[in-house]
């Protein structure tokens, strides 16, 4: 009795926002829809969008989770009707995994940023200023989807090299077995990326073999930098 309970009154919760929040239709290669709701001097996110699903659990779920905090900075900025905008704090705060991941996301701390000419290409929750996906991009769009998610894919693993990096200062063979074994994890991760590049039938074969070659300069760039570490 108590989880139907529980249930009803998360039921009800999330029908009341839904009937509150303003609906952003992102669109994109991932059919993203977002809710926006303000309430309490923070702007509360509701993201749904097509998984991120061929990869383990694990890092399809990390992908996923940044994936979500993005959208809805972009669908803030929509909202807000700015070009850039400034966050001090996007958190996911609830994630429900599946063929579509749908997600909650909280971001207070906001104001509008100057005009810059490039996209930050830090994690959008660890740095103040964020610059708006371009969602212009069709469906069928496929080049644009593994760019971006090469791209996040990058930011997730420079920003977790960092920390690993400052902990391997210490000196502590336990902190660089750490750091090493991260390195090597993602370096397979993003060949696993090229491999599903080749699979992917919706790209022209020009298309393909240049993404091919973004994705190998990335590894060779990764590596270089993990040895240097």
């Amino acid at each position: 009795m108590r989880n139907c309970t529980r249930a009803f009154l998360i039921l009800l919760a999330s029908l009341a926002f839904h009937l509150t929040a303003e609906t952003i239709n992102l669109g994109g290669p991932r059919k993203v829809l977002c809710e926006c709701k303000e309430e309490n001097q923070a702007w509360h996110i509701r993201v749904e969008f097509l998984a991120v699903n061929c990869f383990p659990r694990e890092d399809n779920y990390r992908l996923n989770t940044i994936y979500a905090q993005r959208y809805a900075l972009t669908a803030l900025a929509r909202k807000l009707g700015a070009k850039n905008i400034r966050a001090s704090n996007c958190q996911v705060t609830k994630a429900v995994e599946g063929q579509r991941f749908s997600a909650m996301v909280t971001v207070s701390g906001i104001g509008k940023a100057e005009k810059t000419k490039e996209r930050e290409t830090s994690a959008p929750c660890a740095h103040a200023e964020f610059t708006p996906i371009d969602m212009s991009c069709s469906i069928l769009d496929r080049a644009s989807e593994w760019r971006l998610m090469l791209e996040t894919m990058l930011e997730s693993m420079t920003n977790q090299l960092h920390i690993l990096g400052m902990a391997m200062v210490k000196g502590d063979e336990a902190d660089y077995n750490a750091f090493m074994a991260f390195a090597e994890r993602e370096r397979k991760l993003l060949e696993n990326l090229k491999q599903q590049v080749e699979k992917d039938i919706g790209l022209l074969g020009q298309e393909r073999r240049v993404l091919q070659q973004e994705i190998t300069d990335e590894v060779e760039a990764f590596t270089e930098l993990t040895n240097e570490s």
